[in-house]
């Protein structure tokens, strides 16, 4: 009988690279020969791929394929969704952890809201032990009033709140590729987000977004009054 040979591939993202940091070299070993058996590996970024040879070596060529978004299809699913808030607000949408920079966010916000009254900030993501520092934080810089949190919403739900954001902000300290940011293209908002990981093979400095250093709440406070 003859053996029949079923094409595979491995489809690597960024949490994936993350967690395999710091395998040991038996470990290293042991992918390295899994690599040897499939078609390919794909990354959903060139940046992913950089850090992906840095961890297994240059054995390997990663493809390359962008992450996509069925623009269509998305924007479409607001027929039937109301409102998230009445007021204008900014948006974000990741899960809550440090890499999102979420913190960012709500300092520079915390900057600029006393003269913007009208203005809130969304946050929505998936929880995490981070939320509550995040929460902290707004108490503590006293906007607590003007930051809404929405935690596990289904993907069913999200397009509503970009439909109606004013702009989308993303500033993260570490990305692959983002789907956010296609999602709040989908709907033409103006984004902000900075220049990490693969965000710069997606957006286009002074075209299709501003890209921000991370961390620094001082200059996104600016570019976010712009």
């Amino acid at each position: 009988n003859s053996t029949r040979v079923i094409p595979l591939h491995l489809s690597f993202h960024g949490t994936d690279l993350k967690t395999l940091g710091g395998l040991s070299k038996t470990a290293i070993h042991s992918w390295l020969e899994l690599f040897r058996c499939v078609t390919g590996v794909i990354v959903c970024s060139r940046n992913l791929g950089t850090r992906f040879s840095a961890s297994f070596g240059e054995s390997v060529t990663p493809c390359v394929i962008h992450n996509g978004l069925d623009a269509s299809a998305f924007t479409t699913t607001t027929s039937i969704q109301p409102r998230p808030i009445e007021a204008r607000y900014i948006l974000t949408v990741g899960k809550f952890e440090k890499q999102k920079g979420q913190d960012v966010l709500i300092e520079a916000f915390a900057e600029i809201s006393p003269d913007y009254p009208a203005l809130d900030l969304v946050l929505v993501g998936a929880t995490s032990i981070a939320l509550d520092d995040l929460k902290e934080l707004c108490s503590r810089r006293g906007i607590s009033a003007r930051v809404r949190f929405y935690q596990d919403k289904q993907h069913n739900e999200m397009a509503a709140f970009f439909r109606h954001a004013e702009f989308f902000v993303l500033p993260s300290r570490l990305e692959a590729f983002p789907i956010v940011l296609m999602e709040a293209g989908a709907f033409g908002l103006p984004v902000i987000t900075t220049n990490v990981g693969g965000i710069p093979e997606l957006i286009t400095e002074g075209v299709t977004g501003r890209l921000l250093p991370p961390d620094a709440a001082s200059v996104l406070a600016l570019t976010m009054r712009e």
